[in-house]
């Protein structure tokens, strides 16, 4: 098969868009025991023959219809799930519906049957509680490995929400009118006013209408609240939705990926910013849609430790810097501080713990066991005897004043510093007050026994003024040191949760893109040690002529016919390979240079890795002579998963090729391989190296270097670090790979006139752009520093 192109030096074929496009600790087999429960669940023809027979009309009619997916995880709520499938059940929905359960591991499993499911719901029981992340990814899973039915959106619902027969039909009527958005929520109430027909905007206590990610200082605020979200009649965009009630469009989920598993607390954050990043889509919020949910803001006790560990999630996926985590580190420290002063020491010690946890980069999963230690609230009627026993009369108005403050909200909660000084320098002070959970500083010195009341119950506290301000100064001191670490050093992003592959779809496809340019006699080499490959065998191979004129394409069409030649009419440099990956249809792309071939069993090895393992979208193979086994790569090492250098021959997912925008067009001819890793490793995806995996590599280049290497490799590693660097690594390591070229060069003074061309061009003309989604934090970059000048590279 031959494929002529012409003229395409300098551009590409433009992809897709990825909108249209189809396709804030677990133990590591977590994700495996998810698939092996999706993989075992059964799903019979009668209950598939029963779903589809459901949707009114014809079947043509039924599939033009939008398929969602409704992923509901619960642990523990039956009664909350009960009245949410009851909302389901009315549901007037122009969608043909589907949906999963997932039982994160309830003491007492969920029965369908007891529940009274409907047809079109069934259940994912998990062996352990994974969280709300995990939870929502075992239902994304579910929802999104169906290829008999594959949904179009997915619809996101904790078990204690509330909808209105309405809402569904009000977010798909908002995705219709903005196909620019990726995903949409409704505006979040009060589940005592959500099946009010049309109550007025005062009597609508709306908690979020989406929500934004302070750029001051990290905190996680509602873009509207209150009476301006009430009164809002049009939708808004946002940075994030809550996951209690949200519908996403199920191609940008697949391009996104996962929730990153952080147990709770941001995980829906950093999702929602990464899917709007990723597919340069929109968040929107919509108004007309409603739905109920207990207010965000309740007063949480074991919550603290991940609120405080997960802080700087959204941050990282919003590539914000060390000024922001300082503060959102100060954040944490004012909460601590609050607590310390109520003498609640054991919540302050949670945000702590989240802090050191965070910084040490265990921010994964489930907390350790017995980490989340705090005092439990008592019922109100021991409160009486509580009080007494502290030597307080429990007076009638006492009691009363108890049962105002459990029932206040954050809305609520007084304020005043000077107020708070002003006790903390009286001579005298009450013999008990009470305070509401939800703090404040006018809650502190309030009396010489406070007694902290919220609806789930109360905490009393004996706490001296003395002993306060100690306490208190104490978690200061330690917040503010860890904020500082913080912006020092940033905590280790969550890696984005990528989709797992499925098991059961045989071994994936690899196709095969050359790039010849010249070389016609190592172009032959190469293509019949690929034809002697099993893996190979049958694989697509593409090769990608640069306008050589050395009889390369001859060659190909008369001894290679079974190949694909893909004809340049000019010489486009490494843009020749997306051209390749372009025409490509496997799972895979092994990227060759056409004086290269990779070892039989290391390729089968290879595509074993990126078969087990999801999180990987490369495996780097190790370049090495074909005569003398002596490897390019003297900083070659331990095996890793975050590889920032790629060569001659890597093995790539054709999707994630796609996601970060193949080899950067514009830097013609080296780095661009390793601009590859590292723009991988930026979008949280893993770049696999063993030093075992051996790719053949017979070129000269490697040992002496050219006019043309001495210019382009040097423009080309100041772009990466333009790129790829971050504060004054970024210009240090580009006078650093400066200064390398030059020592290559030696006795050349044309040499050294060449590598000072371009390094100067390297700094005065703007590097590629990034492709969208694409944001280094300059951690592969600092890797790729200490791995070429710790040791006695050469030539790279």
């Amino acid at each position: 098969m031959f494929i002529v192109v012409q003229g395409i030096r300098g551009s590409r074929p433009r992809l897709d868009s990825p909108v249209s496009r189809p396709h804030d600790h677990a133990d590591d087999c977590g994700d495996t025991a998810v698939l092996s429960a999706i993989d075992d669940a059964p799903t019979p023809a009668a209950d598939r023959a029963r779903r589809q027979g459901d949707a009114e009309g014809s079947l043509e009619a039924a599939h033009a219809r939008p398929v969602v997916w409704v992923v509901i995880p619960v642990r523990d709520r039956p009664s909350d799930l009960r009245d949410l499938l009851n909302d389901l059940r009315r549901l007037d929905a122009p969608a043909r519906l589907r949906g999963v359960v997932v039982d994160n591991a309830s003491e007492t499993p969920i029965d369908p049957e007891r529940f009274d499911f409907p047809s079109w719901l069934e259940t994912l029981r998990l062996e352990s509680n994974r969280g709300g992340s995990g939870g929502f990814n075992a239902g994304l899973m579910r929802a999104l490995r169906d290829r008999d039915d594959p949904p179009t959106h997915l619809w996101l619902l904790d078990s204690d929400a509330r909808v209105r027969p309405d809402t569904l039909g009000a977010l798909l009527r908002a995705l219709e009118k903005s196909p620019d958005a990726v995903a949409v929520g409704p505006a979040i109430e009060d589940p005592s006013t959500i099946h009010e027909p049309t109550p007025a905007a005062r009597a609508r206590r709306v908690h979020e209408l989406g929500g934004r990610v302070r750029r001051g200082n990290g905190q996680l605020v509602p873009a509207l609240a209150g009476d301006a979200a009430a009164r809002a009649s049009d939708p808004i965009a946002c940075d994030y939705l809550a996951a209690c009630c949200a519908l996403v469009r199920s191609n940008a989920a697949r391009e996104t990926g996962l929730l990153p598993d952080l147990f709770l607390n941001a995980d829906d954050v950093a999702w929602f910013v990464r899917l709007a990043r990723e597919t340069g889509g929109r968040i929107l919020a919509d108004p007309r849609a409603r739905a109920a949910h207990p207010r965000f803001d309740r007063y949480p006790t074991w919550a603290r430790y991940y609120q405080a560990r997960n802080a700087c999630a959204p941050l990282s996926a919003l590539g914000l810097g060390a000024w922001v985590r300082f503060r959102r580190g100060l954040l944490e420290t004012r909460r601590m501080v609050s607590q310390a002063v109520l003498g609640r020491e054991d919540l302050a010690r949670l945000h702590l713990l989240g802090l050191d946890d965070a910084l040490a980069g265990r921010t994964r999963g489930a907390a350790p066991e017995g980490r989340l230690a705090f005092e439990p609230w008592r019922p109100y009627s021991a409160l009486p005897e509580a009080l007494r026993g502290a030597g307080v009369t429990p007076t009638p108005a006492l009691l009363r004043e108890a049962e105002r403050c459990a029932a206040m909200s954050r809305d609520h909660a007084p304020a005043g510093w000077l107020g708070a000084i002003g006790r903390l320098c009286a001579p005298r002070r009450e013999a008990a007050a009470c305070v509401p959970s939800v703090g404040g500083t006018a809650c502190w010195f309030r009396g010489r026994v406070t007694v902290q009341c919220d609806p789930g119950g109360f905490v009393l506290r004996r706490v001296t003024r003395r002993g306060a301000v100690r306490s208190a100064s104490r978690y200061a001191w330690a917040g503010l040191a860890r904020s500082v670490r913080l912006a020092w050093r940033p905590p280790v992003a969550p890696p984005p949760t990528p989709l797992p592959v499925r098991t059961d779809a045989g071994p994936a496809t690899i196709s095969v893109v050359v790039l010849s340019y010249n070389r016609r006699e190592a172009l032959e080499r190469t293509l019949t040690n690929l034809s002697r490959t099993a893996r190979l065998a049958g694989a697509q191979v593409i090769v990608v002529d640069n306008a050589s004129t050395d009889g390369s394409v001859e060659l190909v069409e008369s001894r290679f016919p079974e190949a694909e030649l893909v004809r340049l009419s000019d010489n486009a440099g490494v843009e020749g390979f997306n051209a390749g990956a372009d025409r490509a249809t496997g799972d895979l792309l092994l990227i060759l240079d056409d004086d290269a071939w990779p070892e039989g069993e290391s390729l089968d090895r290879a595509a074993g890795l990126l078969a087990s393992r999801p999180e990987l979208a490369a495996v780097t193979l190790h370049p090495r002579h074909p005569t003398t086994d002596a490897s390019e790569w003297p900083f070659a090492g331990e095996a890793t998963d975050a590889w920032p250098v790629m060569g001659c021959g890597n093995l790539v997912r054709r999707d994630d090729w796609r996601r970060a925008g193949g080899y950067a067009g514009g830097f013609f001819l080296y780095r661009n391989d390793t601009d590859l890793a590292m723009k991988l490793l930026a979008l949280g995806r893993g770049v696999r190296f063993e030093p075992g995996l051996v790719v053949r590599h017979d070129s000269p280049q490697a040992v002496t270097k050219t006019p043309l290497w001495f210019f382009h490799a040097t423009r080309n590693w100041v772009w990466l670090a333009r790129r790829h660097g971050r504060g004054w690594r970024r210009w240090a390591g580009a006078l650093a790979g400066w200064v390398w070229a030059h020592r290559l060069a030696r006795l050349d003074w044309r040499g050294h006139a060449t590598v000072f061309r371009g390094g100067l061009t390297g700094c005065l003309v703007r590097p590629p752009m990034m492709p969208r989604g694409v944001r280094p934090d300059g951690g592969a970059f600092r890797r790729l520093l200490r791995m070429q000048f710790s040791t006695r590279a050469r030539g790279r």
